[in-house]
């Protein structure tokens, strides 16, 4: 009987580790056309350090009874699906009941629909502040800094246009765009048809991005597009000044004066705003000071945990 046991046992714990994986989890439609295009958008999916997050680091409890005890709710979403309750992406938004945001461009789209039981509740992503976490100050680093995947979404290309357009403009300012992907063949031919390879730096990935923010002179972030960008969580967390366009969260992060914002695609104005940053080293540092007491008292990991308790017993 003891066998039995060892083996019972051993069976029912292998039958559940192997429903704890991305595959399992996508292979019904219901999750693989909803929730996982959801994920796919996020820096959980895809970030500067290739490390993801899939589904059971997030959502399945490392201790074994609350394991079981997750596995046991998880039934309630089985019996959904067998009845069809939300086997169309029409459906799965109907019975939607609470959906957390990062950014007011989601809230409007979500708050849009038209289902009067959806609750929408704004958060945010939180940044570590410790004690030993460098911080900005002015230096003699005439640098614009780049940081993060180089990938078109990410507007690098916009990005070196706009310095080359107002390189003269900026004596002695270099561009070093840290990061790597599909574009770096594209953005390194950009810069030598523009005469500006003396000026640009491609270092690839860096495995120290605050060093590299406490020691640039600008940040330059012209995403096309944002959820919540971590790297501007991390640069005001430093204090680094920040030239960012007006996407996703970046218009709510840079509240009240905290860096600089344009619009997107623009590469005059992402221009202009590079010089005018670049200029005035007093200006960095206020924005820098004010950006760094946002993510102090907005975005730092206790101020966030607490909101998402409070979210949690609601």
């Amino acid at each position: 009987s003891s066998d039995l046991g060892i083996i019972f046992w051993g069976g029912f714990n292998t039958a559940m580790e192997m429903t704890n994986t991305e595959e399992f989890c996508i292979s019904c439609h219901e999750m693989n056309d909803n929730v996982f295009q959801e994920y796919k958008n996020t820096i959980h999916y895809a970030n500067r350090t290739g490390v993801r997050a899939t589904c059971p680091d997030c959502h399945v409890p490392k201790e074994w009874h609350y394991k079981v005890a997750r596995k046991i709710k998880a039934t309630n979403e089985l019996f959904h699906k067998v009845m069809g309750t939300i086997n169309t992406r029409e459906k799965f938004l109907e019975h939607l009941r609470h959906v957390a945001v990062l950014n007011d461009e989601a809230r409007q789209e979500y708050e849009a629909l038209p289902f009067a039981d959806l609750t929408v509740h704004s958060t945010v992503n939180g940044v570590r502040l410790d004690r030993d976490h460098p911080v900005w100050v002015p230096n003699d680093a005439r640098r614009i800094l780049f940081l993060g995947r180089l990938q078109a979404v990410k507007g690098a290309a916009e990005l070196v246009q706009a310095f080359a357009a107002a390189a003269s403009d900026l004596p002695g300012w270099t561009l070093r765009i840290c990061g790597d992907g599909e574009e770096l063949g594209g953005l390194k031919g950009s810069v030598a048809e523009l005469g500006i390879s003396d000026r640009v730096d491609f270092p690839g990935f860096s495995p120290n991005p605050l060093g590299e923010l406490a020691e640039c002179g600008l940040l330059a972030l012209p995403s096309h597009a944002e959820g919540m960008s971590n790297t501007l969580l991390e640069a005001m967390a430093v204090g680094t000044p920040v030239v960012a366009t007006a996407v996703g969260a970046n218009p709510e992060m840079l509240d009240d004066g905290a860096g600089w914002l344009v619009a997107p695609r623009t590469v005059s104005a992402l221009a202009e705003s590079l010089v005018e940053a670049a200029r005035d080293s007093e200006e960095r540092l206020r924005r820098g000071r004010r950006a760094r007491e946002r993510a102090d008292t907005v975005y730092s990991l206790d101020v966030v945990a607490a909101a998402f308790e409070s979210l949690y017993e609601q």
